[in-house]
């Protein structure tokens, strides 16, 4: 969603776009509530409008001299160069919808069985309702691995080929 607010901040001059509205999504589950506001937390919005900031306006100049226009020198230009950027907030984004706890069990406890709970919220309701620890633990590593590959497998695709930048 990140990428959607630079897109829009770049062609409509800083309007924040009124789909990135939940409900107007069309989701029915109510966990998804939760996870993707933290997806468009304000330091991922803070952190691409550095990287938007950053990116050499000589660049931009020289694109349009060649011929490039709006949407080409934004696809050509600006998207590769903020690739890194979109790369590691993704990333740190992917970490931190899985790890939603304190919005899960202020509002609902896992909710109506079990609809809103998440793993970390399992992990907890194992470990200090159940005094399962064993279990707990094994979910806990569960949780680090699917983390850890799935963190891995979004960084490589963000990054293959950007050793050409560079």
């Amino acid at each position: 969603f990140t990428i959607l607010i630079i897109i829009t901040m770049y062609f409509n001059g800083g309007m924040i776009p009124s789909y990135l509205n939940v409900s107007d999504l069309g989701m029915i589950d109510s966990i998804w509530s939760l996870i993707i506001p933290g997806a468009v937390t304000t330091s991922n919005l803070l952190i691409m409008i550095s990287a938007f900031m950053a990116v050499p306006e000589s660049l931009s100049e020289a694109a349009e001299m060649d011929g490039a226009k709006g949407l080409q020198k934004f696809l050509k230009i600006t998207v590769p160069m903020l690739m890194p950027t979109l790369s590691f907030t993704i990333v740190n984004s992917i970490i931190g919808s899985f790890q939603v706890f304190d919005q899960v069990y202020v509002m609902t406890k896992g909710g109506p069985l079990f609809k809103t709970q998440t793993l970390v919220q399992l992990i907890y309701s194992t470990a200090f309702d159940s005094f399962n620890m064993g279990y707990a633990s094994t979910i806990a590593v569960a949780l680090f691995l699917i983390t850890f590959l799935v963190s891995t497998f979004t960084f490589r695709k963000m990054t293959r080929g950007e050793e050409d930048l560079g």
